[in-house]
């Protein structure tokens, strides 16, 4: 799940769907950049509403969720997962 994802939905599904990953074997990836998760990053300017609204929706949730993902699961860097 991508940084989006995190902050639009709710730690219920996130939770549900990193389960569901791993009962199957899978390792789930989440990436996002730091600036996902603060509110009080500046906000871009010029942007479409479209745009604005991806880029700028979740701020003030997404550290919390990403606190209790981290919390709850674990989680290792890409390089661990991926084959060499």
């Amino acid at each position: 799940a991508g940084g989006f994802y995190l902050r639009f939905f709710p730690t219920r599904f996130l939770k549900w769907g990193l389960r569901e990953a791993n009962k199957q074997g899978r390792p789930a990836v989440v990436y996002l950049h730091p600036w996902e998760l603060f509110a009080d990053t500046p906000k871009p300017v010029g942007l479409s509403f479209k745009n604005y609204w991806i880029t700028c929706l979740g701020r003030k949730t997404g550290l919390s969720k990403f606190k209790e993902l981290l919390d709850n699961f674990e989680f290792y860097p890409i390089n661990a997962i991926l084959p060499k």
